[in-house]
């Protein structure tokens, strides 16, 4: 419609309800899918904003949630006003989106956390992990919240492919400033030098995000019918893959390697049979992997290893606090301190101090025992039960799903098996959040063609459904 006929009609509009009757669905879900668009491209703005000046990745972060806060705010305004007044909100939203109650009550359990412990030292957050109490709201109300809205699959397919297309970017850099110029943006801290790191300050940071974005190729590898996009998937695939083996992050090895068996189940419940081309990525993993072994590499002694420290948790042996890179030590300290305020913990960052003296890091390294022990044991539960939610949706709704939220629930499922070893992380954490959001929101009209077994007998449907 011109803009000259949308005047008009704003002209002879007659009450609220002709107002926001101009301004179409379609044209919400464009709005709410830019906060995603906008994380995506950080490592990219802020590589460009450090040709200038100095600039910490974290602050590039903090000012893309300014602005995506500020969007959302927007978009749900009007999205709820509109939704009103086209008397969308019914009973049957309220019966249909039960995860949007399980975060709402994490979200109040966090905030009721925080004022319980105000008083805590780093209750409110630490100054450089630029990831305080409003962050975690963030990532629900912001970047899921947004996500969720968006059911347009041009949108989705967007939104993804230049995901995919600036994780390439890195590797190539990563890549350079290995072997041939130092990129000094990608080292803002000392501990940056650790391992292959690009813009995250942390090689499992960078890792969690190279797992993302190798399963969110190998799903679009195997649902997507175009052998060019294929092409496209098996390149982003490798490259991502092949950095993360030689990073040597086992948690986040793992998780890829569960992500790929989600995909390969999955590709099974939505078609009905499985597909050949599910089982590729995994081959590929697995010979990466034995290619990995050839280098320098000490993943493979890492994976061995792994089995020797649950020996000795399994045998309580002397040294048993060093397993999983000293990871035992941390979750075993954590329980204790879950244990002493179960229901609203220690505050964002409570426990940093006390934790650091006993175990040596300031973090559980396993992101759902962080929730309990910061926000306690309800809050947690809360956020699990969200994501749970959204799996049990999509299941429900599996013959309606479309490539890229499949995609989506593959690499959102990968990333929820590497936060067992890792951290939240402002540099990384929203991507699990809007992938979520795609996940939730099927495309609005997707006719899927499945066989469906009645009386022992295989038979052809095609379902046609409107996803509101």
């Amino acid at each position: 419609m011109h803009m000259s006929s949308k005047l008009k009609q704003l002209h002879e509009a007659k009450n609220v309800k002709d107002v926001f009757a101009l301004v179409s669905w379609n044209t919400i879900q464009k709005l709410a899918v830019l906060p995603f668009v906008l994380f995506v491209l950080t490592p990219v703005l802020f590589l460009v904003q450090n040709i200038f000046e100095n600039y910490p990745m974290e602050s590039q972060i903090y000012s893309i949630n300014s602005i995506s806060c500020k969007l959302a705010a927007g978009v749900f305004i009007f999205a709820f006003i509109k939704a009103l007044t086209e008397k969308r909100i019914n009973k049957a939203f309220f019966k249909g989106n039960i995860t949007l109650y399980f975060f709402a009550a994490f979200i109040i359990l966090i905030l009721i956390s925080t004022y319980i412990n105000r008083n805590e030292p780093n209750a409110l957050g630490e100054t450089w992990r630029f990831e305080s109490y409003t962050s975690f709201i963030i990532y629900i109300a912001v970047y899921f919240g947004c996500a969720a809205l968006v059911s347009e699959r041009r949108l989705k397919l967007i939104a993804i492919r230049i995901m995919q297309c600036v994780s390439m970017i890195l590797v190539v850099l990563v890549v350079i400033d290995k072997h041939l110029w130092h990129i000094e943006a990608f080292y803002p801290y000392k501990w940056s030098s650790d391992g292959m790191v690009a813009v995250f300050n942390n090689r499992n940071f960078y890792c969690y995000y190279l797992t993302l974005n190798l399963l969110l190729s190998a799903a679009l590898f195997v649902f997507l019918k175009s052998w060019k996009w294929r092409i496209f998937d098996s390149v982003c695939f490798i490259m991502n893959t092949w950095i993360l083996m030689r990073d040597n992050t086992l948690g986040c090895f793992i998780a890829g390697g569960f992500g790929l068996i989600f995909l390969i189940v999955i590709q099974r419940l939505h078609d009905g049979k499985f597909n050949k081309l599910v089982f590729v990525p995994m081959g590929a993993y697995l010979v990466l992997f034995v290619l990995n072994m050839f280098t320098d590499s000490d993943l493979l002694s890492s994976f061995l290893g792994m089995f020797g420290d649950m020996k000795k948790i399994v045998t309580n042996a002397e040294d048993a606090w060093k397993a999983g890179s000293y990871r035992w030590v941390l979750w075993t300290n954590t329980v204790s301190y879950i244990k002493e305020r179960p229901f609203f913990g220690y505050g964002n960052e409570g426990i940093a101090e006390r934790l650091h003296i006993a175990a040596g890091n300031s973090r559980p390294h396993n992101e759902y025992l962080q929730y309990a022990v910061f926000f306690g044991i309800p809050a947690a539960l809360m956020y699990i039960s969200g994501v749970l939610s959204v799996f049990l949706r999509g299941l429900k709704k599996r013959l309606v799903l479309d490539a890229f939220t499949l995609a989506a629930f593959t690499a959102a499922f990968g990333y929820l098996v590497s936060a067992l070893f890792g951290n939240t992380t402002c540099s990384v954490a929203p991507y699990l959040f809007c992938l979520l959001g795609f996940a939730y929101r099927p495309c609005e009209e997707k006719t899927a063609k499945t066989k469906a077994v009645s009386d022992g007998n295989e038979q052809t449907k095609e379902i046609s459904e409107e996803i509101n």
